[in-house]
């Protein structure tokens, strides 16, 4: 965060400031104080404004800035939400607030949907196991009655068998590590 975008969005400050000046001045003129009070007193308020300004800019850059690091080094970004430190001004709790909402919606959707891939990984794994005992069954009714049309049978149940035992490996890969070994 740079003070010319900071400034530039605190344009309305800078025109309060200006204008209450310009009124403190006029009053002070009119009642006829004298020039040099008058300035000693616009002087304190455009001092008090200038320290305020750079204090609040100071502690939100500090904050934005680190808030940069921590998502830059972290691997898995929807864990920013968890690791954040607190703001010390509104609209940055405001956002750490916005932020933690998010990454547990976040995080729970992924929680979800591993465990409707666990799910459907599941019942894969059992279709293929449910389907081969049809297919065993099959192959020894063959055995026990060889003939021409049973031949062919035999050569289509071994397709399906193809088929099935080809999906039994991406099955078995998709699913999780042990708990105890998961990154």
């Amino acid at each position: 965060m740079k003070v010319k975008d900071y400034a530039a969005d605190h344009i309305f400050s800078f025109l309060c400031l200006a204008v209450s000046g310009l009124l403190v001045f006029a009053l002070l003129w009119l009642i006829e104080t004298p020039i040099v009070f008058i300035f000693f007193v616009e002087s304190i308020l455009l001092t008090s404004f200038v320290c305020a300004f750079l204090y609040d800019y100071w502690r939100r850059r500090n904050y934005y800035n680190q808030l940069w690091k921590i998502l830059d080094r972290l691997e898995e970004k929807t864990l920013i939400g968890e690791i954040l430190v607190r703001a010390d001004f509104l609209d940055g709790q405001i956002l750490d607030e916005i932020l933690r909402r998010c990454n547990k919606y976040q995080n729970d959707r992924l929680a979800d949907a591993e465990q409707n891939s666990q799910e459907y990984r599941e019942y894969l794994d059992s279709w293929v196991h449910e389907i081969k005992t049809p297919i065993a069954a099959a192959r020894l009714i063959i055995e026990n009655h060889k003939n021409s049309a049973t031949m062919r049978i035999d050569d289509e149940l071994r397709r399906i068998d193809g088929f099935v035992e080809s999906r039994l490996p991406i099955i078995q890969s998709t699913k999780p590590p042990p708990a105890g070994r998961r990154k």
